[in-house]
């Protein structure tokens, strides 16, 4: 038998899809520009074309190389329910994060999505990491509490991964689909394009880090 949790398949599904903390920012071109600087995500997003090289230069700037292994990192030490671990290698993640704009929207995101977890008294590390990070000891990255979400539902880690990226890329499209004006069939064609190597960018990184702790557990 699994094991048992309080949270309900819609509160997962409204976790799991939060908005990206850059996403807000798309569509508008001072705070995008903002938002990126120093991060090579420039130019803004002003058209089909710039859409396109955001999407490629989020992916190669931050999705692939941080924040996927954060999201990785983070899930290894909360599925051994390490938090002390996990408190110690978040004040390391800090310092890879190379905006403070983006560190802060992650925070916030982060801990907006851990208000709706707090309801979860039988839930020992949630209740832990969510006092942590109210004391200060502990960030709330929003990478940080969407591995908790994966783990608080038992679901794989590749899974948690693959939905991130394609959720990320499809959260950024349509968050600039209206200020660009964009139809449907673009909106398809440069999601598609985004998101053509990410299932197997994946599959590399997991590759390399496969662990039998990262199988999902069956709780008997």
């Amino acid at each position: 038998m699994s094991k048992p949790t309080l949270l309900t398949a819609q509160t997962a599904e409204q976790l799991l899809g939060e908005l990206h903390p850059l996403a807000e920012q798309l569509g508008s071109a001072e705070g995008l520009a903002s938002l990126t600087a120093g991060m090579a995500l420039v130019p803004p997003v002003e058209s089909l074309a710039s859409l396109r090289q955001f999407l490629q230069n989020y992916k190669t700037t931050l999705l692939l190389p941080l924040e996927l292994p954060a999201i990785y990192q983070a899930f290894v030490h909360i599925d051994r329910y390490e938090l002390r671990e996990l408190i110690l290698w978040e004040h390391g993640f800090a310092d890879q994060i190379m905006s403070p704009e983006l560190a802060a929207a992650s925070r916030r995101v982060g801990r907006n999505q851990l208000r709706r977890l707090r309801h979860l008294r039988a839930q020992r590390l949630v209740q832990r990491y969510i006092q942590a990070v109210e004391r200060g000891e502990a960030y709330g990255w929003h990478t940080v509490v969407y591995a908790l979400v994966l783990h608080l539902f038992s679901l794989p880690i590749r899974q948690g991964l693959v939905r991130y990226a394609h959720q990320t890329l499809r959260g950024f499209v349509e968050s600039a689909s209206h200020p660009l004006g964009l139809t449907q069939p673009e909106r398809h064609a440069v999601l598609r394009d985004a998101s053509s190597d990410v299932n197997q960018s994946i599959e590399a990184f997991l590759s390399k880090r496969a662990e039998p702790s990262l199988q999902i557990v069956q709780k008997r």
